[in-house]
């Protein structure tokens, strides 16, 4: 039986290819499979909690923010319009992506099945003159457990001239192990080997 990601969509400073070019997440698809599956009685897995925040080099994510300074950073965050996070719904192989079209979602959350291992791809293409133009695609994997929450800090320094990614055990407040892959269609299973783990990733920012 399938686990579910709970998706609250925060601010993460990301950007990326149109969501055309890959399909989107079914929201209310899934809703209504979440409401039939009710209608017969089944149990499903409670939800974990997925939020996304984005930092810079003014301001850092802080683990102690609770859920109200969590939806003023997504309110932000949508304003941007200038992001992409894709899901792979193979997270092994990095196969079978979906785009999350955030925008649609507003303030809303959404729940997506997945496996005990959520692999996703976070995209920053840095529009403001101040930036530079800078870019770069982080693809990374880490685990989750039922009912519980996580937050991801994609963090884009323009002094450092990196990304950065970090998750965010929120009960705990601490990071978590998280697994860098080679690139968004280039991972393999060795990816995962415990060698790669890591509290916190990163790639130098490129240009565009």
């Amino acid at each position: 039986m399938y686990k579910y990601v709970f998706a609250a969509l925060l601010p993460v400073i990301i950007a990326g290819c149109s969501s055309s070019e890959k399909p989107t997440f079914d929201i209310e698809a899934q809703q209504e499979k979440e409401q039939e599956a009710a209608k017969k009685g089944e149990v499903l897995p409670e939800p974990a909690s997925l939020y996304f925040v984005g930092s810079n080099d003014s301001q850092d994510y802080d683990p102690e923010w609770d859920d109200t300074q969590k939806t003023n950073q997504q309110k932000l965050f949508i304003a941007n319009g200038d992001h992409e996070v894709t899901l792979f719904t193979d997270h092994l192989e990095c196969t079978d992506p979906m785009g999350l079209y955030m925008e649609s979602l507003g303030t809303k959350s959404m729940t997506m099945p997945r496996g005990e291992k959520v692999t996703l791809n976070v995209s920053f293409h840095a529009n403001s003159f101040a930036a530079g133009g800078a870019s770069c695609v982080n693809t990374f994997t880490f685990n989750v457990d039922e009912g519980k929450s996580y937050t991801v800090n994609h963090k884009f320094s323009l002094e450092d001239g990196l990304c950065t990614v970090s998750v965010f055990d929120d009960e705990a407040k601490a990071p978590i192990d998280v697994f860098a892959r080679k690139g968004p269609y280039l991972c393999t299973p060795e990816d995962l080997n415990e060698d790669n783990a890591a509290q916190r990733i990163e790639l130098s920012a490129g240009r565009f």
